[in-house]
């Protein structure tokens, strides 16, 4: 089969908890035998992790944010979700959800003191956009994938998986559930917008059910949008008063929707225990101006691809690369074909120390390290061949005629089946110079819309945790996602491999506008060009890219 392993039935997973946002204990439930059996997921060749995440209470409260003990349990029996499915958007959204004012220095969930319905969509006024003016999708390198990334986004530096052909480790122990504390109050509404494909949904429906074996008294109702309109139906809705609890898309639109109030600052409910749990490339990419604007639920990113039948081990530096390439270079085999564009290369420039850009989206690329990076671009051809803003590589590599390649983890499944997921492994960034190789990092997020209040928050927020526990993790990775929870053991040695390439990957910029990372990658593509093709010095290009990005953020911070 492909890397990407897909389960003909779907697991289930149960949990006993005490949520906010923080990890959950899965756990089989023994103690309620009427109930459907939904088993903890039988996943050879993983070893559970021997402790649990706590679920500590929230942070001190903020005006803007009701404190809550965010616990739950069980209150009825045999509740089934409320699954909607549809390819059309709501027209319109009725709900009873519980407004609550925050009160300053509370301690507990204080319970709904009213109930209102929501107006419907076609009521309601025009969105005008955001605060600050933003492309509705991120822009994607020139290049061409042989594989749709995922739609939706790790781990402490330790070896490299490898493959391992024992027999497989036993299933997460049977333990019974522990008694809550404070379950989402009767009633709660989870509403969750995604744009998610078959098997993402279905895996989605399958924590939910779990989920609601917990707290059967929790409904949900969960709409499928096409990613295309994902976006601004959202915007609309919120803008409107109403949406989604939760939404469910890339953590790139996390800057613009913070602007614009669409969203909630998820750093009151998330304790920094809890988020050391998080790889720390994709946990960047939903922090914004001192908020946590989104949590990351999967990773995605750059990568290096080799086969291994070419080439036997990973190298650990970029000179024993050069060494192991030259040596697989041979009767029609080409040792490494990497990618040289800026999309694929300009982690780099972190990796080795440096910054792309400031604080406030300024270039700060043109210094030793740029000068490094370049160094390291050119040491690409000591190496093997080399290509820019094409696919040639990706197509020689699936053809079994290259060793090494620089593309990204959305292709995993398409390079397993072009090659055989035996000879395909994904490497840890190799050292050069003063720092490494590195990668961006993409994330897939949750977001909390800023109008979700009382009773409904608080089950939203409880869902969020158990979606970030390292258990329900990997049911998820068997819908393809690459888990963003450093100790979540995925059963897929192709998803354990880039967890720890992401380890030492770079998060991926996340800008109110994507004209500024146009920007970036239009200007560092020309000066790549103007070094390689035209034979202008480093430093020069370096700096006419940065004189050429500046221009063009004043352009775009002088719009009114």
């Amino acid at each position: 089969m492909g890397a990407c392993q897909r389960a003909t039935t779907q697991p289930v997973v149960t949990a006993s908890i005490t949520p906010s946002i923080g990890g959950t204990e899965v756990t089989r439930n023994t103690d309620t035998p009427t109930q459907p059996a939904y088993p903890v997921p039988t996943v050879p060749n993983v070893v559970p992790p021997t402790t649990s995440i706590a679920y500590p209470a929230p942070l001190p409260t903020t005006p803007t944010t009701p404190s809550a003990s965010l616990v739950a349990s069980p209150t009825q029996a045999g509740r089934s979700p409320t699954i909607t499915n549809t390819s059309s958007v709501p027209t319109s959204y009725t709900a009873s959800p519980t407004q609550h004012t925050p009160t300053a220095g509370a301690t507990s969930y204080p319970g709904p003191p009213a109930t209102a319905i929501l107006p419907t969509l076609l009521t309601q006024g025009a969105y005008p956009g955001p605060s600050t003016p933003s492309p509705a999708a991120t822009r994607t390198p020139r290049r061409t994938n042989t594989a749709t990334p995922p739609s939706i986004p790790g781990v402490t530096s330790s070896p490299t998986p490898t493959r391992s052909t024992s027999t497989p480790g036993p299933s997460p122990t049977e333990r019974p559930p522990q008694p809550p504390s404070s379950p989402p109050p009767p009633g709660s509404v989870v509403t969750i917008w995604h744009s998610w494909d078959e098997v993402e949904t279905e895996a989605l429906v399958t924590v939910i059910r779990s989920f609601q074996d917990l707290y059967p008294s929790v409904v949900f109702d969960v709409l499928f949008v096409p990613l295309d309109d994902l976006r601004s139906t959202y915007e609309a809705a919120v803008y409107n008063g109403y949406g989604p609890s939760l939404l469910l898309g890339p953590a790139d639109w996390g800057p613009a929707f913070f602007d614009s109030n669409l969203v909630a600052d998820l750093s009151v409910y998330a304790p920094p225990d809890f988020l050391t749990q998080i790889n720390p490339a994709a946990l960047t990419s939903g922090q914004y101006h001192g908020a946590l604007v989104s949590v990351p639920l999967a990773q995605k990113g750059v990568v290096i691809f080799r086969n291994e039948s070419l080439i036997h081990t990973a190298p650990a530096t970029f000179d024993e690369l050069i060494e192991t390439a030259r040596d697989a270079t041979r009767g029609g085999k080409i040792g490494s074909y990497l990618e040289r564009s800026a999309f694929f290369s300009s982690a780099g420039i972190n990796g080795l120390g440096g910054h792309l850009m400031d604080s406030d989206y300024n270039p700060t690329f043109d210094d030793s390290f740029g000068l490094e990076w370049f160094d390291l671009l050119t040491a690409y051809d000591d190496a093997g061949a080399v290509t820019f803003n094409t696919d040639r590589d990706l197509n020689m590599f699936m053809q079994g005629r290259v060793g090494l390649i620089i593309d990204g983890s959305w292709n995993i499944s398409a390079l397993s089946q072009a090659i055989g997921s035996d000879n395909l492994a994904i490497d840890p960034w190799p050292t050069y110079g003063s720092g490494h190789l590195s990668g961006w990092v993409q994330s897939n997020s949750v977001y909390l819309n800023i109008n979700t209040y009382g009773d409904n928050r608080f089950a939203a927020l409880s869902f969020i945790g158990y979606l970030l526990d390292p258990n329900v993790q990997r049911v998820m990775a068997e819908a393809g996602h690459i888990p963003s929870v450093i100790t979540t053991q995925p059963r897929n040695i192709l998803y354990q491999q880039a967890m720890v390439a992401f380890s030492n990957g770079i998060s991926y910029p996340i800008v109110p506008d994507n004209r500024i990372l146009i920007a970036y990658w239009d200007e560092l593509d020309l000066a790549i060009q103007n070094v390689f093709v035209r034979g202008i010095d480093p430093a020069s290009a370096l700096q006419a890219a940065r004189d050429a990005i500046t221009q063009r953020l004043e352009e775009i911070r002088g719009e009114p």
